[in-house]
């Protein structure tokens, strides 16, 4: 059963998120970031991503708008490859991150490769919120019927807790590229930052936050990579 603040999408909500999905997954790259030791992700699968992430996105805009009175304007616009928006949301200047997945998953999931770029290009997150998104499997390949309209708002994350743990109630740990999500056999493609689900701050407190300070400078944050070049971080198997 899914836990935090359910939100309904309508049909046509849904549909305009499979339509914007369709066309940009004919732009996006097949493998992520350009790891050439990855697998390579089919159309379909790219669509099914994109329209989860878009679905993500739409729910947290309409929680806004219900619960706060707040209006988010997304972006439905189609990018050349390798361009991207700037960010998910906007709110009172802070950059928010949208981080959106199937129903039945239970971290916040931050690529360090997106942290690195986006802190080269000066677009850093300054908030990471988690979304899971209703999804019933159907035909290979097929999108449409497959999203149940249903999302969970879980809470989220600020960019400075996003960094290597000092000790064991740190709630952010690293998982290594190959490792396994925890209690899952999904192995990453990639070296992540990730944060258990009953560890995010609630919806009410991010919000609340948000609305009442304004955003940190993210200049100062380090580089996941950085900090590889002087303290070797622990990771989540080794704490077990």
């Amino acid at each position: 059963m899914e836990h935090g603040i359910k939100i309904v999408l309508t049909g046509d909500e849904i549909n305009r998120c499979i339509r914007f999905a369709g066309q940009a997954a004919l732009n996006q790259q097949r493998i992520e970031f350009g790891q050439s030791d990855t697998d390579e992700r089919s159309i379909p699968a790219m669509i099914v991503d994109t329209a989860v992430g878009k679905v993500g996105e739409a729910a947290f805009a309409k929680y806004c708008r219900e619960y706060h009175g707040i209006i988010v304007n997304l972006d439905f616009n189609i990018y050349e490859r390798g361009i991207w928006d700037d960010q998910d949301a906007l709110i009172n200047d802070w950059r928010i991150d949208i981080k959106s997945t199937k129903s039945g998953s239970k971290w916040l999931l931050v690529d360090w490769n997106k942290l690195s770029f986006r802190k080269h290009d000066q677009q850093l997150a300054h908030l990471y919120i988690m979304v899971t998104v209703g999804f019933r499997p159907s035909y290979r390949g097929s999108v449409n019927g497959t999203l149940t309209g249903e999302a969970f708002l879980h809470g989220g994350v600020f960019l400075d807790q996003l960094k290597h743990p000092q000790n064991k109630d740190s709630i952010c740990r690293v998982l290594y590229k190959g490792d396994c999500i925890p209690n899952t056999s999904a192995k990453l493609q990639a070296d992540n930052y990730g944060v258990f689900f009953k560890d995010l701050l609630s919806m009410e407190q991010v919000m609340r936050y948000i609305q009442n300070s304004c955003p940190p400078d993210t200049d100062c944050y380090t580089d996941p990579y950085d900090y590889e070049t002087y303290s070797r971080p622990v990771s989540w198997n080794e704490w077990g």
